[in-house]
């Protein structure tokens, strides 16, 4: 999963699905799970923010991510808001 591999995210209010999610999630991709976040200023491109059932997700994408691919999925599949702000 090319596109897994450069992405920072971040639950800013997390339930505890989401928490044992991430953790499964950041331990099959070899990633490093942190509290908080921590997400690096250094590369970023873009966010995708993504509310479900009144829980935020946020999405961060880096240099080597296929910006555009992240992008497209955020709005089109996700659902979510797309935004150059860190």
């Amino acid at each position: 999963m090319g596109h897994a591999l450069f992405r920072c995210e971040e639950a800013p209010a997390p339930t505890k699905d989401q928490d044992e999610a991430r953790a499964i999630e950041c331990s099959s991709t070899s990633g490093t799970l942190k509290r908080p976040a921590a997400c690096p200023a250094a590369g970023f491109e873009g966010k995708c923010t993504i509310v479900e059932n009144g829980t935020t997700t946020i999405r961060r994408a880096y240099k080597g991510a296929e910006t555009a691919y992240q992008k497209s999925f955020c709005v089109e599949t996700a659902k979510g808001t797309w935004s150059t702000t860190f």
